[in-house]
């Protein structure tokens, strides 16, 4: 949360101006970003939002970069861990980074807040492009590591490149460099559209509901 405020902070003309964007951030309808933090209870891990908006880029990786999503869920087999890079119990490895924080946490504050801009306007779709657009750029990398490098999950590597010895470096990767508007048109361009989102939202709903059902 405290990387959000600070984002609206850097937006805002005052102190009362970022306390309005944040609350409105947290609370209003078309947002309720606070969701994302919520506490688990029993076998729930919390995060609700998170696991929503994970379940929903796992669906969106199958669907735009198929091999990829195969080659991941096989690391993750390797791991003892279930499927799904950003969803259920691994929405710790990226799917928190990205959406917690508006992935303010993972690239320097010039590049988050372009990311928070989109956010501002388009809501929760916004942050699922930004995260699409990173699943694209680095796809052919993560299909050259083998299966069982855990490279993959490490945030950084991401959106960083890599030094000699295949550790991140402090500088970023292309995509993330280029002309601001460059980028807020890369993002706007990558999937989903608001349409394919609010299905996939409203499928997410119904799988929980069932799930509840049964319990």
């Amino acid at each position: 949360m405290n990387s959000v405020a600070g984002l609206c902070c850097l937006s805002a003309t005052d102190d009362a101006q970022a306390f309005r964007l944040t609350n409105a951030l947290m609370r209003h309808p078309g947002y309720r970003h606070r969701e994302v933090f919520g506490r688990g209870q029993g076998r729930d891990i919390g995060f609700p939002l998170a696991c929503q908006l994970g379940w929903i880029l796992d669906r969106l990786m199958e669907k735009y970069h198929p091999k990829l999503s195969v080659h991941l869920n096989k690391t993750l087999a390797m791991m003892n861990c279930p499927k799904g890079m950003f969803s259920g119990r691994n929405v710790g490895f990226m799917t928190l980074k990205w959406f917690l924080t508006l992935f303010a946490s993972v690239v320097p504050p010039p590049v988050s807040l372009h990311i928070y801009d989109l956010f501002v306007a388009d809501g929760h779709v916004a942050a699922l492009r930004a995260a699409m657009l990173s699943i694209a750029d680095v796809e052919s990398q993560w299909l050259a590591t083998p299966v069982g490098d855990t490279k993959v999950l490490q945030p950084k590597l991401w959106h960083h490149k890599a030094d000699p010895d295949g550790c991140p470096s402090e500088d970023l990767r292309d995509t993330w460099t280029r002309d601001p508007w460059a980028l807020v048109t890369a993002i706007r361009a990558s999937p989903p559209s608001v349409e394919e989102f609010e299905a996939l939202r409203s499928e997410y709903a119904q799988l929980q509901a069932m799930k509840k059902t049964a319990s």
